[in-house]
């Protein structure tokens, strides 16, 4: 609004409350002039509050919802953080499974390369799961030493087996299954030991080979609750 403009505007309001007055004092009236004031007054108030009330009014009426909600809110970040917390001690506990795992894993590997490679005689299931039994070479082989158990005929690495007992009376090595790479060769090697205890034709057992996809935590911890010694 231009200076001009709020002149003109203040100039006339001056002027009709002077004529007002001296219009009200020409008839001795000048409680009207006062009364006049006064109801103004109480105008601009009016017109100041009501706008205030019709903003604060329904923020009033919507304060419950709004605790509500922020009650509800609050729920949902005590959930995050107790979920968070969960995710957070699984990935330690994976984490150190897959550790663990890969120790395994390279030790027995290690074991395996000092002696000679076991020679597999028969298929056997106990409570544990399925075994390979093997005669010893010399020196025999350390408890831990893990091997390969191969398809001859493709290479295709069906498994690996961990020394878990050896018997040197009988030049006995007993071998676990500790991971199944192909879970359906060790199923149907199972059934199979039923009726049949001797080793399918085509399977030859090699040293373990570390390479980055064997010790990936996928294939480290397929089968963690076989992987046990003793």
């Amino acid at each position: 609004m231009s200076t001009l403009k709020k002149f003109w505007i203040l100039f006339g309001s001056a002027a009709a409350v002077a004529g007002l007055y001296f219009g009200a004092a020409a008839l001795k009236l000048e409680i009207v002039f006062w009364l006049i004031v006064a109801l103004c007054a109480l105008g601009a108030v009016f017109w100041t509050i009501v706008p205030w009330f019709i903003r604060v009014v329904p923020k009033i009426r919507n304060y419950d919802k709004l605790l509500q909600k922020v009650g509800r809110l609050q729920g949902d970040l005590d959930d995050a953080r107790s979920q968070a917390a969960r995710l957070d001690s699984v990935a330690e506990r994976v984490w150190g499974l897959g550790y663990e795992a890969g120790i395994d894993e390279a030790l027995g590997a290690t074991l395996g390369i000092i002696s000679p490679i076991p020679v597999l005689t028969q298929v056997v299931t106990t409570e544990r799961g399925v075994s390979f039994l093997a005669t010893a070479g010399t020196p025999e082989p350390r408890i831990g030493a893990r091997y390969s158990i191969v398809a001859a005929a493709t290479a295709e690495v069906r498994g690996v087996v961990e020394v878990i007992r050896t018997v040197a009376e009988e030049n006995l090595v007993v071998l676990l299954c500790v991971r199944r790479s192909v879970p359906a060769y060790w199923e149907q090697l199972e059934q199979r030991a039923m009726v049949d205890n001797s080793v399918p034709t085509g399977t030859e057992i090699k040293h373990l080979q570390i390479s980055r996809k064997s010790v990936a935590p996928s294939n480290l911890l397929e089968a963690p609750e076989e992987n046990s010694h003793g």
